[in-house]
């Protein structure tokens, strides 16, 4: 029997299609039959850049995957209103060794730091620039970020 324990919940793919015309985005999610209730999730947040501020953060609304009561994906695929499209896929640490090198003290939590991202950021590269803040090393994935504004073949999303 394969244990839950070992098992990677997700996998996930960009691929480029017709000499770079076309782009596919996916993610898989494996989990067990108990988590089949999922729902699709879109978040619009009129959040401003400052307090004093009239301007919205760039990526006031966020479509994602998710369960219900959650506040983020789970599955960790995310469409956002500033064109990025940010999934990942796990890696397990299963090396004790590199635990030592674990940082408890300055840890801001995988989701919140995911969610921070994908509301202030306009580009992959600013995504990351964000999202590395306050990284523990515990939850270590491969994360892609498609930025659609860099493909001029590919339709916007979000729309209606």
């Amino acid at each position: 029997m394969y244990s839950h324990r070992w098992m990677t919940p997700c996998s996930a793919l960009i691929k480029l299609l017709n000499d770079s015309r076309d782009i596919y985005f996916a993610h898989s999610t494996w989990f067990t039959y108990r988590n089949m209730l999922r729902i699709q999730k879109k978040y619009t947040l009129r959040l401003h850049t400052t307090k004093h501020s009239r301007t919205l953060v760039p990526g006031h609304t966020v479509s994602m995957s998710s369960y219900p009561g959650k506040l983020v994906s789970l599955d960790d695929f995310y469409l956002t209103s500033t064109g990025l499209a940010v999934t990942e896929t796990t890696i397990h640490n299963d090396n004790p060794a590199l635990w030592k090198h674990l940082n408890p003290n300055a840890t801001v939590l995988t989701w919140v730091r995911g969610a921070v991202a994908n509301r202030l950021s306009s580009t992959g590269r600013e995504w990351t620039s964000i999202f590395k803040r306050g990284n523990s090393g515990t939850y270590n994935n491969q994360w892609m970020v498609l930025d659609y504004n860099t493909q001029s073949q590919c339709p916007p999303i979000l729309e209606s």
